[in-house]
């Protein structure tokens, strides 16, 4: 949609700052509660980070109703923080009452639950979805325990011949050892090795040397380079080959794969095992997953599933995988710009961001993410016409007056008054200037499409045809403002085509406010495309690239000029330029507040 700029309208600035101040007042009023909320220790201080990065933006926006919201949603939140904080800690205490888990284990339970990096929502879900079921494990692996341990006093520990047995016997039975020294798959590992060993006491010597080739060949499979099996189920696969009741030669024919029938044999298995590992790995590293945040489970835990679970994993990696390349795409025909797959790259698929981050940014609002754009465009170098009019060894405010006086008489005064508000104003006309230039260039824009542009957007500024102002992101194309409104609202989702006769004294006045209220929206002059004309004629695109060299040119003078505290006033018959580059104070943060109190769409 287009926006023509001309000066036959009326606006409401007065009643919109009432208004905003109004706001403000209120929005102060609810960010106090929230801060007050988070300073309860239930509330972590990464939650507490995250709600002060959001109170300038609520504070800026006018954000009566968000800020109201938010209140009620930290009151809502530590209600629900007391409740699963209390039952939490009762059952762990009940857990290592009855020897389920140890006072260690509760204890780390506990700084997790106040970790300072754990936010709500995830402690939150972990407790309703992890939580049971780590108590159920470890409560079935206690009554396992205690069963064996019981077994074992029936058959008595002295009557047991293998003295590697009798160890792990000690291990079992000792709390410390069961508790301090092994882990929980190596605690549910070592119940299984116990009961293999059991399963062949008092057997033939031939059981024993089998039961050494077993494992021998299980801890095989689990070496690097390519381990197909965790170490921690060594224990389980022995104690299902030997309380299997197979004879000796069965199981050799098993272990060894000679002569074995009626299924894969051990080796066979540890292949296929090996073969959905190695798939693991080479997806864990397609190139698809290239700039994403990984979050696959490591090598332990992939090998420590069933094998059924294992292959399920790799089919939602090989999902995930689709999606990324998708999401790629999805990005590539979203985003118009020189350079497009650099700036994806670095901005985008950047390592930052999770699958579901990005489909979230790419579907949603991507243009919150092309702020970054600024760093190509900053760096961009446009070529200098050979007839600036600039002599050698001028200051930085005479050559800036060359420039100007070097424009169309109808830019002068309107680069005159970006100049004197600073270079991140001149930058931005440059860039919606370029922007232009490029959609030319690329096939987005035609003579046609711009005529089109100015005719439609005369017409509906006449019939003063323009959506509601909205606060936040907008998002269609917004009709622009007139004149006497002093300023456009840009859209930050699509492409706006600002027509801007340069004849018009209201609707280059318009620009500049424009520029000034929204010289850091990165986001609305990504999507701003300036066409220069004079009374529906067209600036060439050659006149207008020449414009835009100029503009980034009286850029980087400004910011030389602003690197030194001082600011540049326009005189363009001052001999004397003492006066131009006046001693510049950097506003504060409350000053550029003010400043821009309810400017953003």
């Amino acid at each position: 949609m287009s926006t023509t700029l001309n000066s036959n309208a009326t606006g409401a600035m007065q009643d919109e700052i009432v208004e905003s101040n109004g706001s403000t007042q209120e929005v102060d009023k609810y960010i106090e509660q929230c801060r007050s909320l988070c300073s309860d220790p239930l509330i972590s201080e990464k939650t507490r980070d995250m709600y002060e990065g959001m109170f300038d933006e609520l504070k800026e926006g006018g954000e009566v109703d968000k800020a109201r919201e938010n209140v009620g949603f930290l009151i809502q939140m530590l209600n629900e923080a007391r409740g699963y904080k209390l039952d939490f800690e009762s059952k762990l205490d009940d857990y290592v009452r009855q020897g389920f888990i140890s006072e260690e284990s509760k204890t780390k339970s506990v700084e997790w639950f106040y970790d300072p990096d754990t936010p709500e929502f995830y402690r939150k879900q972990w407790i309703k979805d992890k939580f049971p079921n780590y108590l159920k494990e470890r409560k079935e692996l206690a009554s396992k325990r205690k069963g064996l341990a019981e077994d074992i006093d029936k058959i008595g520990v002295d009557n047991i011949q293998n003295s590697k047995l009798r160890k792990e016997i000690e291990f079992l039975k000792d709390n410390k050892e069961w508790f301090g020294t092994l882990g929980f798959t190596q605690r549910k590992n070592l119940i299984d090795r116990i009961k293999a060993g059991l399963a062949i006491e008092g057997k033939s010597d031939v059981y024993k040397v089998l039961f050494k080739k077993a494992e021998k060949v299980l801890l095989d499979a689990t070496q690097k380079p390519h381990p197909a099996l965790h170490r921690d189920k060594v224990g389980r696969w022995l104690k299902k080959i030997f309380e299997s009741n197979a004879n000796p030669k069965q199981i050799d024919a098993f272990i060894t794969g000679n002569g074995h029938s009626g299924g894969k044999s051990l080796p066979e298995l540890i292949e296929v095992w090996r073969k959905v590992a190695i798939e693991f790995w080479t997806l864990r590293e397609d190139s698809a997953f290239n700039g994403t945040k990984k979050t696959f489970i490591n090598t332990k835990e992939f090998l420590h599933k069933h094998y059924d679970d294992r292959v399920s994993y790799i089919n939602l990696m090989k999902t995930q995988r689709d999606r990324a390349k998708v999401l790629r795409s999805q990005a590539m025909s979203r985003v118009f710009m020189p350079n497009k797959i650099e700036w994806i790259d670095k901005h985008l698929f950047d390592g930052s961001h999770t699958l579901t981050d990005l489909e979230s940014i790419i579907n949603g609002d991507l243009a919150q993410y092309l702020n970054p754009i600024e760093d190509y465009m900053d760096g961009k170098e446009f070529e200098e016409e050979e007839d600036s009019g600039i002599e050698v060894g001028q200051s930085d405010a005479k050559q800036i007056d060359a420039i100007i006086e070097s424009l169309p008489v109808g830019l002068q005064s309107m680069m005159v008054a970006l100049c004197e508000l600073g270079s991140d104003c001149v930058k931005m006309a440059g860039w919606a200037s370029y922007n232009r230039e490029w959609s030319r260039k690329n096939g987005y824009l035609t003579d046609e499409r711009e005529e089109e542009a100015i005719r439609v957007g005369k017409m509906q500024a006449k019939m003063r045809m323009r959506k509601e102002k909205k606060r936040g992101v907008v998002n269609e194309t917004i009709q622009g403002e007139t004149g006497e409104a002093e300023y456009i609202e840009l859209s930050r989702t699509s492409a706006t085509n600002v027509c801007l006769d340069t004849n018009d004294t209201g609707a280059r006045s318009a620009f500049v406010e424009t520029v000034r209220r929204t010289k850091n929206d990165g986001r609305a002059w990504y999507w701003t495309n300036l066409i220069l004309h004079s009374n529906g004629n067209l600036m060439s695109s050659e006149d207008q690239k020449n414009f835009t060299s100029k503009t980034y040119k009286m850029r980087n003078l400004l910011r030389s000029l602003e690197s030194k505290g001082k600011r540049y006033e326009f005189s363009s018959t001052a001999v004397d330029l003492s006066h131009k580059a006046q001693e510049y104070k950097k506003p504060t943060k409350s000053e550029r507040s003010a400043n821009y109190s309810g400017s953003k769409a």
